[in-house]
């Protein structure tokens, strides 16, 4: 009977690692790869990363990860708590195992041990097969829109560039802000997993093994910052997709949409990258999109938002769910 188990030896951790190398390695050699994987767990974010395995005679079956987070959750109509989510990821099988049940009896069985923790709220990941496998297990499919930008050179935006270490108030800012916007204005069952400086940290960890492992300039810019308070923070995806992946975009006025989506574009242009993308954008910012030349929205049909709570938790919206959210 294979037993669901926290990995913890570190060359049980690098047989996941070696296993899921073809699939996610995104263009890296597996010596990069391994190295990728040790420049997260050093990371403050990963410091409450677990490896979870289903295992028969120490052989690895199917494996994932979750991270523990904070997760902001509007209690009856004036009060917002704070509990514990957990982001899953790297759900990963390996091929000789697979179609055998070994991935449902592993999430099932993180899923009872979430129930049976103290203080969690919520656990979400994001699909890659589709929404009917997990949905089955309990994490259900919330909205899922992508808008892509094309990366172009243009005028300088009226923004200040955000550096790394302006992330770390921008975060705390941002939790103050999500907590009183949901207090006054969010409906009872809203949650939110707000970002933090060792969240996006942890983003930037994987921008900089990318940009050394392809040899291409270590970025300085990581976000902007509008006169009108609105900004947005990114990073840089410089393997396959080639892509700068907004994680946070808050703007609440159409000029400070407008420039800020500007930054990305230039930003993106100049790290030669191809576009930008942004998850579930806010009305705000599709009306600016919608004035920049071959702009395109669209339902995602890959990495699809899913949220499971717990059985006393009802959860009546995801608000924030941008790629802050993802690991």
């Amino acid at each position: 009977m294979p037993a669901f188990v926290a990995l913890t030896k570190q060359e049980d951790l690098e047989t996941t690692y070696r296993g899921s190398f073809a699939e996610w390695a995104a263009g890296l050699s597996l010596e990069q790869y391994l190295e990728r994987e040790d420049a997260i767990a050093a990371r403050d974010f990963s410091v409450r990363r677990t490896t979870w395995a289903l295992v028969e005679s120490s052989e690895i079956l199917a494996s994932c990860e979750t991270y523990e987070r904070p997760c902001l959750y509007k209690q009856g109509e004036n009060a917002v708590v704070v509990g514990k989510a957990y982001s899953v990821a790297s759900v990963f099988v390996p091929e000789q195992h697979r179609r055998k049940g070994y991935a449902s009896s592993m999430m099932a069985q993180l899923r009872d041990h979430l129930q049976s923790l103290s203080g969690v709220v919520v656990s979400n990941l994001y699909s890659d097969v589709g929404p009917d496998f997990y949905g089955r297990l309990g994490w259900k499919l919330f909205p899922h829109v992508e808008l892509t930008l094309p990366a172009r050179i243009g005028p300088e935006p009226h923004v200040r560039w955000l550096m790394l270490k302006d992330l770390k108030d921008t975060a705390a800012r941002d939790f103050e802000a999500m907590t009183m916007k949901m207090l006054n204005n969010a409906p009872a069952g809203t949650i939110a997993l707000p970002p933090s400086f060792s969240n996006y940290d942890w983003h930037v960890a994987r921008t900089l093994h990318y940009a050394k492992a392809f040899a291409v300039p270590a970025p300085t810019n990581f976000g902007a910052l509008h006169k009108s308070g609105d900004f947005i923070v990114w990073a840089h995806d410089f393997g396959t997709a080639k892509q700068l992946n907004v994680l946070r975009l808050q703007a609440t006025s159409a000029a400070g949409a407008s420039e800020l989506l500007k930054a990305a574009a230039v930003e993106a242009h100049g790290s030669d990258l191809t576009k930008v993308v942004i998850w579930n954008p806010s009305e705000t910012v599709s009306e600016a999109a919608s004035h920049i030349q071959d702009s395109k929205e669209h339902e995602m049909t890959k990495s699809l938002p899913s949220l499971w709570a717990k059985d006393d938790i009802k959860v009546a919206n995801w608000c924030y769910s941008e790629r802050f959210c993802w690991v």
